[in-house]
Order: structure tokens, then sequence, then C-alpha cells
């Protein structure tokens, strides 16, 4: 990298002299951020221009000006959107809901204690709508990310899951990295600029003392472009958002930068392994495992204590750790992961529209990660500037010319002004010859043509076509439209294949952090009284049962993801559940005997009426002596 490239300045600490391993600390930020900031600055800049271009920035600014001056306007027809918006549109009309599936019968409770859990979770962060919004953003740039935080501050015991959707200018993965979800990372970046003092303190009070003494708190990137402008968000991270009224002035208050570095810490940790109960216990020391070992000793019917089986292993393990340096060279913290150990991988869940799933060349980084609107950019650039020449040249021949004989007519100035203008009364004088009108020069064809091609080569680019946008036959059913906009879907699929991978992900995280967010108290708050009754019944043992489920739940997170249930999805869209539902009542009508409570659970019908079919179908059938969840002509009835 030469002297005139992207630079990160970091000046020496006015404060006292930090310890030798945070100063060895800040040394690996600053060489891993740089490392990173170099890999993925090409990137950035297509990014930029992918957003710019998807927004309706798609003329560069010189050409603006040309054009401009010689009176053309630069038209900008913007093909990306429409594009957008129907994939967005799909997404959103296919929501699904997270759903906790059981692995064995034995953990249907706990499974379905979690999936409400994790839906009222979902309601309270408005995740669908954060989810939605992270999808806009992958498609755009190429790369979103999510960051869950608990807000505690209105409750200072459990507090409040939220969520966060955070474009791709700040942050940074390791380039090493090829892997989906990070796992394969060392580290991932966070810059955030644009904060005050007291913010900071607010977020870090016991470094108050530190954050006034900071001198320089700024990350200086020379030329750092839009990703500093991006990242500029001063309403970002639960920090407060800023005055509107005028009545402050940002660019003029000191700021401050900071860089959240995540990376994995090899830890030694001690595991007590016990082949009798099956479990694998981790302690910190050597001390606390021996201990443990001592605590699993039983006792013979003679009193003889005798030993565990368990054994010690060692191992060095990856723990996830945060890192905050403020500026050029202030250590705010270093500590593990709010989220670990319950979340074993980084606490920012990434979102990629396509991604090439192995190493490419340092240099080529911007070819890694793309968005939908990187194929379609160039097209739409040349598209606007086609229509644009178009209307430039038909702009100019309305009014073409005259041919006249000197002195032919008493003034010109009339065939200049009103020479197109319909219905106008034009004079020649007496004798002469009659002005002609110059034939006014065609549209250019090829013109035309190449926008024409232009036009196509989108569709092909996107592999958005008639089956997708349901435009091939107006007389179709709607299932056989239904089925060519599946067909239409292959060309997309891998777009949506990775969104639901990304759902997956939070799905686990938020799985993960149930204990961290509820209680016993509020969990029967929220899964209500019914379904505690319902599931556990009301006598003391159901009650004693309920709770340890619970508690089970809330207390067990990480081994609750690995062993006893799957984070998976159920429908919630109108349109997935109709579709379902037709496709029950295709087999219905098939002789198949589907239960009318399947039925009903599947239509669109409120609950209210749902439940009123199902005791008139119960009252019905205890009637004609078949039990009510079994088809009429089961069993020769």
């Amino acid at each position: 990298m030469s002297e005139n490239d992207e630079k990160i300045v970091y000046g020496e600490s006015e404060l006292s002299p930090a310890s030798e391993a945070d100063k060895k600390l800040i040394n690996q930020i600053k060489d891993d951020f740089k490392f990173a900031f170099e890999f993925w600055k090409k990137f950035h800049k297509e990014a930029e221009t992918d957003l710019l271009a998807s927004l309706g920035e798609q003329w560069k600014k010189e050409d603006v000006e040309t054009l401009t001056a010689r009176g053309v306007k630069a038209l900008t027809i913007n093909k990306i959107k429409p594009n957008m918006q129907l994939l967005l549109g799909m997404e959103s009309q296919n929501r699904t809901d997270f759903a906790v599936y059981p692995t064995g019968v034995e953990d249907e409770a706990k499974g379905e204690i979690a999936t409400r859990l994790l839906k009222n979770l979902m309601t309270n962060c408005d995740g669908d709508r954060k989810i939605s919004d992270n999808f806009e953003v992958a498609l755009t740039e190429g790369a979103g990310f999510i960051k869950p935080y608990i807000d505690y501050s209105r409750d200072l015991i459990n507090g409040e899951m939220k969520l966060k959707n955070k474009n791709c200018f700040g942050i940074f993965v390791d380039p090493s990295s090829v892997e989906y979800d990070c796992g394969d990372a060392k580290f991932i970046y966070e810059l955030i600029t644009g904060l005050s003092k007291d913010e900071l303190k607010e977020l870090y009070p016991e470094k108050s003392s530190e954050i006034d003494n900071c001198k320089d708190c700024r990350v200086d990137i020379s030329e750092f472009g839009a990703t500093t402008e991006s990242t500029k968000n001063y309403g970002q991270d639960g920090y407060r958002t800023p005055d509107n009224n005028g009545l402050l002035d940002y660019n003029k208050t000191e700021t401050c930068d900071i860089v959240e570095y995540h990376y994995k810490k090899w830890v030694e940790t001690f595991y007590v392994a016990d082949k009798e109960s099956g479990t694998l216990q981790d302690f910190a020391t050597k001390d606390e495992a021996e201990k443990d070992i001592v605590g699993r000793g039983k006792t013979d019917e003679n009193g003889n204590i005798i030993p565990s089986s368990a054994v010690i292993i060692k191992r060095f393990v990856p723990e996830i750790w945060t890192a905050v340096l403020l500026g050029k060279s202030t250590l705010l913290q270093n500590q593990r992961a709010w989220s670990y150990p319950n979340w074993p991988n980084f606490p920012l869940i990434p979102q990629y529209a396509l991604k090439y799933p192995a190493k490419i060349p340092k240099n080529k980084a911007e070819l890694q990660v793309q968005g939908l609107a990187r194929s379609l950019k160039d097209l739409n650039f040349e598209f606007n500037k086609r229509r644009t020449q178009e209307l430039h040249i038909l702009n100019t021949s309305a009014n073409s010319g005259w041919m006249m004989e000197q002195g032919s007519v008493p003034d010109k100035s009339a065939y200049q002004q009103f020479g197109s203008t319909p219905g106008v009364i034009l004079e020649y004088l007496p004798g002469k010859s009659k002005p002609e009108k110059i034939t006014p020069t065609q549209l250019s064809q090829g013109h035309a043509q190449l926008a024409a091609e232009t036009t196509q080569d989108m569709k092909e680019a996107t592999g958005i076509n008639t089956d997708l946008l349901a435009m091939n036959e107006s007389q179709a059913s709607g299932r056989a439209i239904a089925l060519r906009q599946r067909q239409g879907m292959v060309m997309v699929q891998k777009l949506f294949d990775n969104h639901s991978f990304t759902k997956r992900l939070l799905g686990e995280f938020l799985l993960s952090q149930i204990g961290e967010v509820y209680d016993v108290e509020s969990a029967i708050r929220v899964l209500g009284a019914e379904f505690m009754q319902s599931t556990f019944g009301s006598s003391k043992e159901g009650i004693k049962a309920g709770i340890s489920a619970i508690t089970e739940v809330l207390a067990d997170t990480k081994d609750l993801k690995k062993y006893d249930v799957v984070v998976g999805e159920s429908m919630q869209s109108d349109t997935a559940k109709i579709s379902n539902y037709l496709i029950l009542m295709e087999l219905s009508e098939k002789n198949i005997p589907i239960p009318p409570e399947i039925l009903l659970d599947q239509s669109l019908l409120p609950a209210a009426t749902k439940n009123k079919i199902k005791t008139i179908i119960e009252q019905a059938s205890a009637a004609q002596g078949r039990p009510g969840n079994q088809p009429p002509g089961a069993n020769g009835k």
C-alpha cells in the first residue's frame, strides 16, 4: 500500500501507560483492522455504487452537467427498483414464524414452551420487520447484518431483546473467512463514528476519566468516503438520537469513534467427562474440575466411598471476546462477549444476497459478495443513456426548420417560433416560392433497438421472468399461476435460501438467549394460564412439572438447541397458509382421510369460529358414535 492510499492514523495515548497486555491487544486491533479494511475497500466502493443506483442515482455528476449545458434532461428510469420490490414483496408474503421442533416425544412440552417464547420475543423486538429490512439491505448492497442486543433501560433484571439492522459499510469480516455464518472467521470489526463523550460515558461509566482525558478520539481514515458517512448514524446502537431542531450542530461538536473488535480468544478449559451419566461439563480451572469429580463419588452399603469414573480432559477452546478501542489508543473494554457461552459465534448475524463460498484473490474482494443491483446497474446506466439520446433526437427534430427563397416571407421569426405549432397560419409574399418544411430526422432505430436489448438483458441478468411475474396466461387458474411462479423461482432461489439460513441463525441465537430475557414468572405470563393448565394440568404435581419444564428451557438453552430441539420455521403468511389449505382440500377430495380439525387449523377463519365448528363436529361425532377427530368414512362409518 502506497503512502497516498487510505491509512489508519493512530497517535500516542494521553493517558497513563497501558499494561503490556493492553498494548499488545491494541496493536493486534490496529493490524487486523488495517488488513480487513484494505481487503474490503473495493467491495465497499462497489456496494456504494450499488446502493445509490438502486435508489435512483444513476448518472455521473459531470455527465449530468454536460447534458444540462446542452439543454438536455438526463432521464433516470430506475429498472432496478421494480425487481427489488418484487423480491421484497415475495419475502413479505411468504414470511414464516420460528418453531422449535422436538427431537423426541418427551420434549414436546419444552418445544412448545420455547416456540411460544420465541414468538413473543420476535413480536416485542419487531423481528419480522427487522428481518425484511435486512433482506432489502442485502439485496441492495450484497451484505447486511442483524445485531441483537439486550436493553436494560426499562427492565434492570431481564432486559428487552432488541435487533438492529447494520449495513455492510461499517462491518469488516476476517478476509480469510469463507463460511456464510462467519464461523471460521478469527475476528469481525464494527466501526461506529460520530459519538459524543457523554454517550460513551453512558455506555462505559467506569471509563469516564479515560474518556474525558482522551485528546484525539477519532479514527482518521483518509479518503474513507462513503464508509465513514454510511456509518455516521448518531441514533444507532442505542445512543441518543441527535437534536433535529437545529439547536445542536454536530459538525462542530467534538465526536468520538470506536472500533468494536469481536475476536476469538483461545482459552485453556478443563472438561469433566462422565461416562455413567453421559455428561460433559466445562470448568475454568483444574481445581474446580477435580472438586466436581470428588462430588460425583458415591457411597456403597457399607459407607465406603466409590470414586467417580469421570475423567478430566484439558482442551484449548475459542471463546468469543469483545474489545472496544476509542479513537487511536484508548482501550475501553476487553471481556467475553455478552452472548457467550450460550451463543458460541460472533454476536452479529450475517445476511448475504450472493456470496462465493471459497477464497478469491485479495484484489478481487468486490466479486466475492454481490447484491441484486450489481448485475443490473451497468445495464440500467446504458438504458438511461439510450432513452435520453432518443428523447433528445425527438425534441431537436420537432421543429426541423424551413427551406425558403430569400425574401419570400414577411417575417422569418414567425416560422422559427411557430413553425411547428398546430393551427398556425404563416404567410409568404405573392409571386414568391412557397416555403417547404425540412423533413425531420427519423427516430434512431439503432438507439431503440439497443434500449430494447438492454431491457431483455436485465431480465436475463436477474432471472426474473414472466413466470415469476404471473404474466404468462391471463386466463390460467390460480394453481397454474402458482406453479409457474414456483418454476420461475429457480433463478432467484439462492437469494431466498440464504435468507432462510440467516433466519435460522437468528432463531438459534434468540433461543440461546431466552434465559437472559425471561424468568419463570414472566415466562408463565407469556405462555398463559390456559396453556399451562391444558399442558400440565391444574394439580400440584402438574404445576410443579410445568415450572420445572420452564426452568429447564430457560436455564439450559445452550444444550437445548443442541440436544432437545431444532429451530425451524412454520408458515406465517396468508399466501403460504392458503397454499397448504388447497393442498389438503385436494387430498381430501381424493378420499384421503384428512381430519376436519386439520382442515380448520389450516384455514384463515377466526379462532372463535374454528372453535365453534370444532364443537359442532365433536357433538355430531359423539351422536354417531365415532371419535371427533376421525373423518367420516373411517373404520367403515
